[in-house]
């Protein structure tokens, strides 16, 4: 017998990508099934929501929203000079990304 669960969350607004809350910034996105290969990169203590349970079950689909283009991990002390010359934007942790904007002013 399957119990329906309810999450008591609240959705600000909807968007067709990622935002960033803090300041706004917007960034391409891609929709991707997640797999339990996946799991290495969930930190249990940021969600509430139990994502092995949900991968686990084969009657269920799982998604993820991921940031498109280039990601990467910096090392601490090279963390600004990624910000200053390629444009990367610091995203938590050594996380490093660049957006489409900073990759196209790359390429020119």
């Amino acid at each position: 017998m399957e119990t329906n669960e309810y999450f008591d969350i609240e959705i600000d607004k909807l968007t067709h990508s990622i935002e960033n809350r803090k300041d706004g910034s917007i960034y391409d996105t891609e929709v991707l099934q997640m797999f339990a290969k996946d799991m290495s990169q969930i930190k249990k203590a940021e969600w509430h929501f139990n994502w092995h349970t949900e991968i686990s079950n084969r009657n269920r689909r799982v998604y993820k929203l991921v940031i498109c283009y280039v990601a990467f991990d910096a090392k601490t002390a090279l963390i600004k000079h990624y910000q200053e010359t390629l444009y990367a934007t610091h995203f938590k942790g050594t996380k490093m990304f660049i957006e489409t904007s900073a990759a196209l002013h790359l390429i020119k």
